[in-house]
């Protein structure tokens, strides 16, 4: 039995920040807004329809809930989300078939964007759903397996030196000059709209999320206490925010965001009170979180609901993954990529730290959500750090 106290000897924590002009009671969103409750329930209702569709699996990690001394502790498990085994393919996905639903002229369109991997495989798949061209750049440290996963689903991958950001600034420039389609989850000036597009399509985990709770629980989203995200540029983390705060009306969860120590322009922004550019290396094993700036598009949500930002070392990722595949943790055998228990790692932290577990009210009654946000994204990444090849299947 592999117990929790390898997150914490040392603590993997490695910074904080604690918000305390957070908002406790959620306001309305203004109507017509992308990320209200109706638009982000219309892009589910559109999601639902694509090839494949059903809900991934919201697990009751009991062990784990045991272990930490909470009431609860639940994980969305998005390695069955799709073929793409990532949440983002309910994202990227989502905003290029309505972009090409959209446009005059299919024929000529060109699909292109920066990643990480994830997002890249998600617009991948998109175009190829859509049957467009896809142009895909990435940094010189993206893993191979993680680019072979998007050439495997038909896009051209052009590799650039240096950072995301200079893959970033690499495919804006080829976009402006071939007249290319840009879906990218990063907003710039004069950028937004796709951004909160795909921001709005991760909407549908919270609706599964809300269904599962309430058939298979008797729970109701605002019954949850706290809820982990993986920060990463924010985009994913404001749009769960965002979802969640739709349904709740006088009581709300506390909102705790993980990012890894280095890439932490979240944390860093909120201690500055306006995002701010990492500079230097911001290297991580969580390739997924890898970002040096904060997306403008998901900065008021996470400035003003989240009530806490955590910064965690790579040393707690193999471990988590190691536990969550052999199923230590309850809720059977899980399937974990490197960006996807930090989320985890973050809330086992906070619980064991005895400031952070008074000021986020962690005890017996919490009820913890956070999201498995993909599976092996790197397959031999994934038999190397757990010492089993990935075992969950394609999706469809």
């Amino acid at each position: 039995m592999v117990g929790t106290a390898f997150l914490f000897s040392p603590s993997p924590l490695t910074g904080h920040f604690l918000n305390k002009a957070a908002r406790t009671v959620p306001k309305p969103f203004p109507p017509g807004y992308v990320l209200s409750l109706p638009a982000v329930q219309g892009a589910a209702k559109i999601i639902k329809t694509f090839p494949g569709y059903s809900p991934t699996p919201l697990r009751s990690l009991a062990k784990a809930a045991e272990m930490a001394g909470w009431d609860q502790l639940f994980y969305k498990d998005e390695s069955l989300r799709f073929s793409l085994k990532n949440f983002k393919a309910v994202g990227g996905a989502y905003a290029v078939l309505k972009l090409v639903e959209e446009a005059e002229d299919k024929d000529k369109i060109v699909i292109t964007s920066s990643t990480a991997g994830s997002h890249g495989r998600s617009i991948a798949w998109g175009a190829k759903m859509a049957g467009v061209r896809c142009v895909i750049f990435i940094a010189e440290g993206v893993s191979r397996g993680r680019e072979k996963g998007m050439t495997d689903l038909g896009a051209k991958v052009i590799r650039v030196p240096g950072r995301y950001e200079e893959s970033f600034q690499a495919a804006r420039k080829a976009a402006s000059e071939n007249d290319w389609q840009m879906v990218c989850d990063t907003t710039f000036p004069g950028y937004d709209e796709i951004p909160l597009t795909i921001m709005q399509g991760y909407g549908v985990l919270v609706e599964e999320i809300c269904d599962q709770l309430q058939n298979e629980q008797g729970l109701g989203v605002d019954d949850l206490t706290h809820v982990f995200l993986q920060a990463g540029c924010g985009g994913f983390a404001a749009s769960i925010m965002a979802a969640i705060l739709g349904h709740c009306q006088e009581k709300r969860p506390k909102f705790i965001l993980v990012e890894p120590e280095k890439a932490n322009c979240v944390l860093k922004s909120m201690e500055n009170g306006s995002p701010v550019f990492l500079e230097g290396d911001i290297s991580t094993l969580m390739g997924g979180l890898e970002v040096a700036e904060v997306s403008m598009a998901a900065w008021p949500i996470m400035s003003e609901y989240a009530d806490g930002v955590l910064a965690i070392s790579d040393q707690a990722v193999a471990p988590a993954m190691k536990a969550l595949a052999e199923g230590a943790f309850g809720g059977g055998e899980i399937e974990a990529g490197e960006s996807a228990a930090a989320g985890l790692i973050g809330a086992l932290a906070a619980t064991s730290d005895d400031t952070l577990k008074e000021a986020f009210a962690l005890n017996t009654s919490s009820k913890v959500l956070v999201i498995g946000t993909e599976g092996a994204a790197d397959p031999d990444i994934f038999e190397e750090v757990t010492g089993r090849k990935p075992f969950v299947g394609d999706g469809t």
